[in-house]
């Protein structure tokens, strides 16, 4: 007869078996609450196979200070603002888990999401449109330029596209048109073309004809003009 498969809840289950008989425990005693707790110190998913009876405040702290996406595997009714703040510290996209009513609405909500931004900036995919401020945004682009394109059209600002093309040149692509033909994000964004450019001759030269065009010439003088996405147009 062919031997079932181990889930993976089972393979975890094993494993956190494992730990306790490691650490003198007996397997029988998962419901202990003095060994939960050396359990999610040790290692904060076993939160999840706790029961739900013996997920205390403290002991849900212990594990959301270990990562804060741990939060996923905390009881929404103790899923409070306080441990919200400090799980979003930790790891930011550990808003996903905040509830609803914590991060879009009261007077905390734009600190929560501030504070998941600035310790990830792909925290900005999960802030309601509503908070996405310009001090939240501006954090999110200068750590990285391509979150240009989560931020609102009204907030995208010279100030704002200039932090982000400095970050990354190629966030220029996500900016207004008008934005684009400014000559300081222009400069930044050619001198990156020409690297890339640069990079990539082979033994061909470059051969600068215009504003913002550069065309590359192989040995054989055969050109091509590259344009400022970095794409050959011709």
């Amino acid at each position: 007869m062919k031997k079932k498969k181990k889930s993976e809840k089972d393979l975890d289950l094993d494993a956190l078996e494992e730990f306790i008989l490691l650490k003198g425990f007996d397997p029988k005693d998962l419901r202990n609450p003095e060994i939960c707790l050396a359990a999610v110190q040790n290692n904060f998913e076993v939160l999840k196979y706790v029961l739900v009876e013996h997920k205390t405040p403290e002991l849900c702290l212990v594990a959301v200070q270990q990562d804060g996406i741990a939060l996923e595997y905390v009881p929404k009714v103790l899923r409070t603002q306080e441990l919200s703040l400090i799980a979003v510290q930790n790891n930011g996209l550990a808003l996903e888990y905040v509830p609803e009513a914590l991060k879009t609405n009261g007077p905390l909500a734009l600190e929560l999401c501030l504070a998941a931004v600035k310790q990830n900036s792909d925290a900005i995919k999960l802030v309601p449109e509503s908070l996405k401020t310009m001090e939240l945004c501006l954090a999110a682009v200068k750590n990285d330029g391509f979150k240009l394109q989560y931020v609102p059209e009204a907030l995208k600002t010279a100030e704002l596209c200039h932090a982000a093309v400095k970050q990354n040149s190629l966030a220029l692509t996500f900016a207004p048109k008008e934005i684009k033909e400014i000559p300081k994000l222009r400069k930044i964004y050619v001198r990156y073309c020409v690297k890339k450019a640069l990079e990539e001759l082979d033994g061909d030269r470059l051969i600068f004809l215009f504003p913002w065009r550069i065309v590359r010439e192989n040995p054989c003088q055969e050109r091509e003009i590259i344009d400022s996405n970095f794409t050959i147009i011709l």
